[in-house]
């Protein structure tokens, strides 16, 4: 069973060889960690999300860069002080998120969700208006050759506007 195979499987709740086997990526205090205990660089910067074989033989996945969320989000720093940060995400959501610990992008620990944009009816029209399926910077330049490009893969694709992650840990 090739990667895609498998994947459509277990998405359809048939019987498959094994489940996929993905990773995420790794917390920037584990990054640190591992260099630390004598990973390098090279060892540790790779493409976790597509599959990184150098840790166990993670399954092959790719993506192209569709926009799928807000087009104009709604960012903005509320409050801070020398221990904690509140602020609206991109979303709409209003976080407090611990400064102390932070290492190339990710925070020691999860933030606080205080509140949500969408409280009524209200909230949810203003909203709707930043998901503009037609909207053209949701599509990559190349969306045509993109999509002919990989028509015939043996893996899944996911349609996903940036790696965070990966980019996160190589911005730090």
């Amino acid at each position: 069973m090739n990667e895609r195979e498998r994947f459509l499987a277990t998405a359809h709740f048939q019987k498959a060889d094994r489940y996929p086997f993905w990773e995420l990526g790794i917390w920037g205090q584990t990054y640190e960690r591992w260099l630390r205990e004598g990973l390098t660089e090279d060892e540790l910067i790779g493409e976790w999300f597509r599959g990184q074989p150098k840790f166990a033989n993670l399954d092959r996945r790719d993506f192209i860069p569709l926009g799928l969320g807000l087009i104009l989000g709604f960012e903005r720093l509320i409050d801070e002080d020398d221990r904690y940060l509140i602020h609206r995400d991109r979303y709409g959501r209003i976080r407090k998120a611990l400064k102390q610990g932070t290492m190339r992008g990710t925070r020691a620990s999860m933030d606080t969700y205080i509140g949500f944009f969408v409280k009524n009816r209200r909230g949810f029209l203003e909203i709707k208006k930043h998901y503009d399926p037609y909207d053209p910077d949701r599509y990559p330049k190349n969306w045509q050759d993109l999509r002919m490009k990989r028509r015939d893969r043996d893996y899944p694709l996911y349609l996903i506007k940036k790696l965070w992650f990966r980019r996160a840990l190589l911005e730090s």
